[in-house]
Order: structure tokens, then C-alpha cells, then sequence
């Protein structure tokens, strides 16, 4: 397994968010020089709303099984090593309004 970098702060944000499913937590990130900010959102809820704005994005969906066993044992095993945002704005070196 990788090496994370990881704030055990923020992780068990994630753990809680991904647990309730329903929370919707305000973040700003900083990660080399580009600033998110936007609403932390549970794994599975991310992947909902990722399929409700294009169909297409259902392979990607871990829950879906499109893409193997094996994708799917790797996205749940790393859940907690990834932030599931809904960005509110994007600042660095692309301007992005919204998305996920």
C-alpha cells in the first residue's frame, strides 16, 4: 500500500461523513498551490450525484461493479484516503465555478 500523508484530524472527518452518508461538511483544501472549497460529501453520496449528472460516470461507481471485484475491494479500501467534495470554487491555475 502507499506511503499517505495523511491528518488523522481530517481522516476521521472523512470516516464520520462516509458513515452518515447524509453530512455535508464545509472544507477548504490547499494542495500545491490550487485552493478547493466546497462541501465534504460521503463516498457513496459523491458517486450518486457524479451518475446523476452524467449516466455514463455509472462505471466509475464501485457499488456498480462495471469495473471488477478488484476495483471495487481498492476504492473501499482507500475511502479513507480521498476527499469527496462538491466544490463550491476552484482558485490556482484553472478557475472552475462548480462540480465534483
Amino acid at each position: 500500500m502507499a506511503k499517505h500523508d495523511v491528518d488523522p484530524v481530517l481522516r476521521q472527518l472523512v470516516r464520520a461523513v462516509n458513515e452518515s452518508v447524509q453530512a455535508a461538511v464545509p472544507v477548504t483544501v490547499t494542495v500545491h498551490g490550487t485552493t478547493l472549497a466546497g462541501a465534504l460529501v460521503a463516498e457513496s453520496r459523491y458517486f450518486s450525484e457524479l451518475v446523476e449528472r452524467n449516466p455514463l460516470m455509472s462505471a466509475l461507481e464501485p457499488a456498480a461493479g462495471l469495473l471488477g471485484k478488484e476495483y471495487a475491494r481498492e476504492a473501499e479500501a482507500e475511502s479513507d484516503h480521498h476527499l469527496h467534495v462538491r466544490a463550491g470554487s476552484i482558485r490556482g491555475d484553472a478557475e472552475a465555478a462548480e462540480g465534483l
